[in-house]
């Protein structure tokens, strides 16, 4: 995960979506300042353990399933912000796009897409290959892809010439 932490702009704006996956990001946000935004009550409680860094929590109802914010009430409070740098987790991806089951997850990963300057996805490669019902960016859409190294090359090569760097950690 160093690698993401060297992405994470000094004194800049970042947001983390929760899963399992961003979730390991934390600890990598040691001796980083600024905003760190989230729809997950359990990234925040990670996050405030570095002091230096000021934690946002995005309101509205909290799906027990992720146990993030989802709904109206979040997808308007993300569309006000306007971070350096998103960081997404998935639960599928492939050379059109990242996916995941629920809509209402799916409204929120969008917003933050489309107001952040830089979109990175964290996601492990058993993740590669999957679609689920919705799509929240497409590859147009995303930066960078952090992985593991048993991203299948094909799909490695493909994601990069849509234009993602795709790096491993």
């Amino acid at each position: 995960m160093i690698v993401i932490a060297s992405a994470v702009p000094v004194g800049g704006s970042s947001d983390a979506r929760w899963g399992t996956t961003v979730g390991e990001l934390i600890p990598h946000l040691s001796g980083r300042r600024g905003p760190v935004i989230t729809h997950a009550p359990a990234i925040a409680q990670g996050a405030l353990v570095h002091t230096d860094l000021e934690v946002h929590v995005l309101p509205a109802r909290v799906r027990p399933t992720t146990q993030a914010a989802v709904g109206a009430g979040t997808v308007e409070a993300v569309g006000l912000l306007h971070p350096e740098l998103v960081v997404l987790g998935c639960n599928g991806f492939d050379p059109s796009g990242f996916t995941t089951p629920d809509p209402d997850e799916a409204a929120v990963k969008a917003a933050m897409a489309r107001c952040a300057a830089r979109r990175v996805v964290l996601a492990d490669s058993s993740k590669a290959g999957t679609r689920h019902l919705v799509t929240f960016a497409t590859t147009a859409g995303i930066n960078a892809l952090v992985t593991d190294d048993h991203l299948p090359a094909e799909l490695a090569a493909e994601l990069e010439e849509a234009g993602i760097e795709v790096l491993t950690a």
